[in-house]
């Protein structure tokens, strides 16, 4: 049930209460706090079997509402915290199909109901104001109202036809037009949809809806539409989901959807998405002097997050920043936090609560920039043909290597592009006219900044 964040609050029916020879079912709440159930509080009993029921509070106030089957009527009961309940009833087949409740302020709260059309009430501590005119003029089931992130609530309801519809609410505004989700029903055919419908639970500024439908063949499927900036996609049906119902669902910090849903004789079956991109090897330029990341997915994927791990020297990986990918491909970040002294290491991961659809790229090293390059010679030396120069500190661009002899003279020169990451490995060419002896090595980046020499010995 809605409630705010310091509170936790269950509702549920209880079955088969027998009272003076007939059997009642009751509307149940609890609070709960950490491992611990309050004492259960019995809002009212309904006469048979309790299809539709919701209830909500805020910091002061609690709200149930209940449909009762036998008389036709729904009951709505309020009451501020710690004293009784007050029943008020909506008659005419108000709430037959559905019911839902949330808190609109402190003290009042909103209710929507479907029984032959859509109607929305407040109910404030005086009674309920019966909002004009109504959402739809006819509505076969309504989902629970879910907020919209900026106080105000959506709602979603269908006509019994092939269509859904959605619709918000500010908070102290009228309900907005509708916008209207359809599907691409498989085997295409005349569908309709049944009381199974809901809107995930994440409080964004659009969610995601679920509804259940059959065609001709009378076989159940649920149909899934995602929310985009403008509105929402096509439902597409969910896998795995024939003969299912009852679906819930949310959407988590990545913007993924987790469904689940009841499937007769299987029981709670759920499930949920992904971003089917996987992340390229970064590679790595400077941006004033500090390492900026630049990767590619291997396919367009907005609205997806991707988590940049940073390694320092040879120590764990670990997440140092979250984007969320746009409409191109093409990604970037700039690292203004990076520990002085230290080689760092960087890769590019998928983000998925679930771990088994984590995608990490392969890494790259970055080295830190100082005042001077860092040239040492890996491999033989003495050398008779080429030797293996690393350079480390070089920005990217033009990498200018030079040997002299031991009077100064310069006696061969050799280009190579530094790559950015800080560690470039040139090999350097011994051959040509150069006599065996002892020679100076020296190397220049692109922004001008010098190695010390180093001593290579030619043997021929």
């Amino acid at each position: 049930m809605l409630s705010p964040p310091d509170r936790e609050l269950l509702v549920w029916r209880a079955l088969g209460q027998k009272q003076e020879g007939f059997v009642y079912d009751s509307l149940v709440v609890a609070d709960v706090s950490g491992d611990t159930l309050s004492i259960p509080d019995t809002v009212t009993t309904v006469s048979g079997y309790v299809v539709f029921y919701s209830a909500a509070a805020s910091l002061s106030h609690e709200w149930a509402a209940v449909y009762d089957p036998e008389y036709s009527f729904t009951k709505v009961a309020q009451r501020r915290i710690g004293q009784a309940w007050h029943i008020d009833i909506l008659q005419g087949q108000i709430g037959s199909l559905g019911v839902s409740l949330a808190p609109l302020t402190d003290s009042t709260a909103l209710l929507v109901t479907a029984g032959g059309r859509i109607r929305c009430e407040v109910i404030n501590p005086t009674g309920i104001v019966d909002e004009t005119p109504d959402l739809a003029t006819s509505g076969f089931a309504v989902s629970a109202l879910r907020p919209d992130g900026i106080s105000g609530y959506w709602v979603a309801w269908t006509s019994g036809e092939e269509a859904v519809l959605v619709s918000r609410r500010p908070q102290f505004g009228k309900w907005l037009p509708p916008d209207s989700l359809t599907a691409d029903y498989v085997p295409p055919s005349p569908y309709q949809i049944t009381n199974s419908i809901a809107i995930s639970e994440d409080s964004s500024s659009r969610p995601a809806v679920a509804w259940m439908a059959y065609g001709q063949s009378g076989t159940e499927y649920i149909y899934v539409a995602w929310p985009t900036p403008t509105g929402w996609t096509r439902g597409e049906q969910l896998p795995g989901s024939a003969s299912g119902g009852a679906p819930q669902l949310t959407r988590d910090e990545n913007g993924d959807i987790w469904i689940g849903w009841w499937k007769y004789f299987e029981g709670i079956i759920w499930t949920h998405s992904y971003s089917a991109a996987i992340p390229g090897q970064p590679t790595i330029n400077v941006s004033s002097g500090q390492p900026l990341l630049q990767w590619s997915l291997s396919t367009p994927s907005p609205g997806t997050w991707w988590a940049v791990m940073r390694s320092i020297g040879s120590g764990p990986f670990e997440r140092v920043a979250r984007l969320e990918a746009g409409d191109d491909t093409l990604m970037s970040w700039a690292d203004t936090t990076t520990p002085s002294g230290s080689p760092l290491r960087y890769a590019i991961r998928r983000e998925c609560r679930d771990v088994r659809y984590q995608v990490t790229s392969a890494s790259v090293t970055w080295e830190p920039r100082g005042d001077k390059l860092i040239l040492s010679v890996t491999g033989r030396n003495p050398a008779d043909s080429a030797i293996d120069a690393e350079i480390i500190g070089a920005e990217r661009g033009e990498l200018r290597l030079t040997l002299y002899d031991p009077l100064g003279r310069l006696v061969a020169a050799q280009s190579a592009v530094a790559g950015g990451t800080g560690r470039d490995v040139v090999s350097f060419s011994l051959v040509g006219t150069l006599h065996s002896g002892l020679y100076f090595l020296r190397a220049r980046s692109t922004d001008g900044r010098l190695s010390p020499t180093v001593k290579i010995a030619v043997v021929h």
